[in-house]
């Protein structure tokens, strides 16, 4: 059997060039294994093409079309566009559905600490929420949890820095 270099295909035995479109092929010479400069990928239909297509998206890191976008990506029109910084995924420029460890989600986004509008960790501690409770550190619905240090949590609805006069604190 006849070895040829990389670009070209053993053809009744002689080297032959693969397709235009072929860096590398296989089999045949426009059953494409890799693609010439500037030209997609798609490894489903073995071809080379400038776009790509209907069915499938653009997937620019590594040239590629694709039937569905990798975790990290979610499907536009037409391309696979990154998911926004701090998601591990989406479904939009504007839609995490999960968020990278260490980080916190609060209205379909991702925050490396929780937004002003929502300062309060839930009690798995991944989701900020906002709370009614004046000075709670952690909520849980309209509950608080934990309040501000130097505060004390009456019944889970207040956060009281001092107990009133003729009354004592008790943490039960």
């Amino acid at each position: 059997m006849l070895s040829c270099p990389s670009g070209l295909l053993s053809v009744s035995q002689v080297c032959t060039s693969c397709s235009g479109q072929c860096l590398t092929c296989v089999g045949t010479i426009s059953t494409c294994t890799s693609c010439q400069t500037g030209l997609l990928y798609n490894q489903y239909l073995s071809t080379c093409t400038a776009a790509c297509q209907s069915g499938y998206y653009i997937l620019a890191s590594n040239f590629t079309c694709v039937t569905v976008c990798p975790v990290l990506y979610y499907a536009s029109t037409t391309d696979c566009v990154s998911c926004p910084s701090l998601c591990t995924a989406c479904t939009s420029a504007s839609s995490c559905s999960s968020c990278s460890t260490g980080n916190y989600y609060y209205s379909s986004m991702c925050y490396s600490a929780c937004p002003a509008v929502a300062p309060y960790l839930s009690t798995d501690v991944t989701t900020c929420l906002t709370c009614s409770v004046a000075n709670c550190l952690s909520c849980s619905s309209t509950l608080c949890l934990v309040c501000q240090s130097g505060y004390l949590n009456i019944q889970k609805i207040s956060c009281i820095s001092n107990c009133p006069t003729n009354q004592t604190y008790n943490s039960t």
